[in-house]
């Protein structure tokens, strides 16, 4: 087999590298094509220090500071990472049946799953390619945070008024049908504030027993009530209709500018990525931008709309009343911005 060296993060290579040797210093004057560390222990997921390196088509496995085994990689198949509660093992097919080659908490998610691929590659190809590092460890030039697997964009760096504007331009010859759904969005707003003023009518002039009024009246109010529900269902489908329209329109769009681009890869380029990679960009994840246009913004619009509603209503009805109900939203905001990142946080160390 081919080997060439390459590195994850040159300073983390050269910490296990060193680690390793203190184990195994037979080791010493071998080539490393790759290391990697594990935070678990693989058989009750205790908390250690462990390391796996692969030299000279075999995979040396550290668990705990002891050498724990030795794989041959002729004897591997599949590699995977497979993703548990709070903690990923890098696993493999050893003679037939699954082996759990090292374990760590979800921090090491990410480079199990990508050195489970070049693994993968590496035994169909045999060889590790050195673009591995540059695709997989690059990072931001301006906040140094590291890029995703086959990017170079980052998402805490990048304009995101150039998103949207990209995003429009694909959505521009759509523009009237989403017109038309900004438009049902007021309509639908609109009437459903009115259901409250009916509540209050109905409440205060026919059902309190000291103010009770006339029977067509209360029959009026309720169909009035009735005939209401109707429309605004109605106006609600309609908006869905348009917004799905659109949507299908713009996810039929990306998904022929991916295809085309994809198509004008160079062979070199497509065989650094798996065709399950390639489908995903063709079809997940345009479906993800699908998704926002068609479920989560229509959300943001419609429940932006309905807290202006409802503060008119209130500041018509009493401003004190309104005022009481509207200061807290600040804090309340301020608090889950807080707990969101500290579960965000959480999440990622566990």
């Amino acid at each position: 087999m081919k080997h060439e060296t390459v590195t994850l993060i040159p300073d983390k290579k050269a910490y296990y590298r060193d680690r390793i040797i203190e184990i195994l210093p037979a080791l010493a004057d071998k080539d490393f094509t790759m290391v990697l560390s594990s935070s678990l222990t693989v058989a009750d997921s205790r908390p250690q220090t462990g390391y796996c390196a692969l030299v000279e088509d075999k995979l040396y496995i550290i668990e705990d500071g002891k050498h724990k085994d030795t794989l041959d990689l002729s004897r591997t198949r599949e590699f995977h990472a497979d993703s548990g509660i709070g903690q990923v093992a890098l696993e493999c097919m050893l003679d037939g049946e699954t082996y759990i080659i090292c374990r760590g908490d979800m921090s090491h998610q990410s480079e199990y799953a990508t050195l489970a691929k070049r693994l993968n590659k590496y035994l169909e190809q045999q060889v590790f390619e050195k673009e591995y590092d540059k695709t997989h460890n690059r990072s931001c030039p301006q906040c140094g945070r590291q890029l995703q697997h086959g990017s170079h964009i980052c998402m805490h760096c990048v304009d995101k008024s150039r998103i949207f504007k990209r995003l429009w331009e694909i959505a521009r010859p759509y523009k009237w049908t989403l017109l038309a759904s900004i438009v049902l969005f007021f309509l639908i707003t609109g009437m459903n504030m009115i259901n409250p003023i009916l509540n209050r009518i109905l409440v205060d002039d026919y059902i309190t027993p000291h103010n009770a009024g006339g029977f067509r009246g209360f029959a009026l109010v309720i169909l009035s009530m009735f005939v209401l529900h109707i429309v605004v269902n109605a106006t609600s489908i309609l908006r869905s209709i348009a917004l799905i329209f659109a949507g299908n329109k713009i996810i039929v769009h990306l998904r022929d500018m991916v295809f085309n681009k994809v198509q004008m890869l160079s062979v070199s380029k497509i065989s650094k990525r798996t065709a399950g990679e390639i489908m995903q960009r063709v079809t997940q994840d345009t479906g993800e931008i699908q998704n926002f246009v068609v479920h989560r913004l229509s959300n943001i619009i419609e429940q932006s709309l309905i807290l202006i509603g409802v503060s008119i209503m209130l500041f018509m009805t009493d401003w004190r009343l309104a005022l009481m109900i509207l200061v807290p939203i600040p804090l309340v905001s301020m608090s889950f911005r807080f707990f969101w990142r500290y579960t965000h946080r959480l999440y990622h160390r566990q």
